[in-house]
């Protein structure tokens, strides 16, 4: 995930592109029926909002241990600062993250605890999600 955009081939594979995000089947029988009938085997379709979009790079940015805030705006168009202006003080402030030139730069104890919070994602998000995944072939909808 450490791509703005990715597409995943495969069964489980996720993709990623502009305001969507694809999670394919994780049934390796229904992954080949869907393609054999020229369907894609999508199981789940996550339409993100800007905002949503935003907290999505931004989280990778991290596990990436580098925002570049130029970036951001060219993604984006408005500036890092001004739209997560408590983030961007925060990390610095608590000596999380160092600011050089236009990235800021997640310091060894920053890196630390966004791993950290990365790693409770996981289990509370992507183990329901894959859990549910793993016992539905084709989900109606997920919610957590």
């Amino acid at each position: 995930m450490t791509r703005e955009s990715f597409v995943g081939f495969g069964v489980s594979a996720t993709s990623h592109f502009d305001k969507y995000f694809y999670l394919n089947t994780f049934n390796v029988e229904a992954y080949i029926t869907r393609l054999a009938t020229g369907r894609l085997p999508i199981n789940l379709v996550n339409v993100m909002t800007p905002r949503e979009k935003m907290i999505f790079w931004l989280f990778w940015r991290c596990y990436d241990t580098v925002i570049d805030t130029r970036r951001f705006k060219e993604l984006f168009g408005v500036d890092f600062s001004e739209e997560f202006p408590f983030i961007d003080r925060f990390l610095q402030s608590s000596g999380l993250a160092r600011r050089e030139g236009h990235r800021l730069k997640l310091t060894q104890t920053g890196s630390y605890l966004y791993h950290l919070v990365e790693k409770q994602y996981s289990l509370t998000y992507l183990n329901k999600m894959w859990s549910a995944c793993m016992e539905n072939q084709w989900l109606e909808k997920f919610a957590l």
